[in-house]
């Protein structure tokens, strides 16, 4: 098994919208040839980096961080800003498959929204796995 993962961190102004748009960006990539199922998770700890401009795979985008409405919280808990999407592969091909062809334009279309997230990427790829079954 293969997991691309995908770590973001997103401005406390955009948390509802980039909410909206990831579940159906998640969606398009579960459509994609090799891709058999994600996770979202919310993540929290002490070692989260904020969302900064011109950030390392940042997504880049012309929306404003204020565009919500006033009654919104001043500050998101960190775990409701700090997220992990697994994405599971039937193999490393399928994985080569999207960077080759699909992964420019896939991620182009969060670029093109949302400025304020910062998104780092890495491929986990099982060497064992172990269940309670094995004792």
């Amino acid at each position: 098994m293969v997991i691309y993962e995908v770590n973001l961190a997103i401005a406390p102004g955009r948390v509802n919208e980039y909410s909206a748009w990831l579940e159906e960006h998640v969606r398009e990539m579960l459509a994609l040839d090799g891709f058999e199922s994600a996770a979202l998770y919310a993540r929290s700890g002490t070692n989260e980096l904020p969302p900064s401009p011109g950030g390392a795979g940042r997504s880049r985008a012309d929306g404003d961080a204020d565009d919500e409405t006033a009654d919104a919280p001043e500050r998101v808990p960190e775990g409701d800003r700090h997220w992990t999407v697994h994405y599971h592969l039937e193999s490393r091909e399928a994985l080569d498959r999207y960077f080759e062809e699909d992964a420019e334009r896939m991620r182009a279309k969060g670029d093109d929204q949302f400025e304020e997230v910062h998104a780092e990427r890495r491929v986990l790829e099982s060497r064992k796995v172990f269940s309670h079954q094995e004792r």
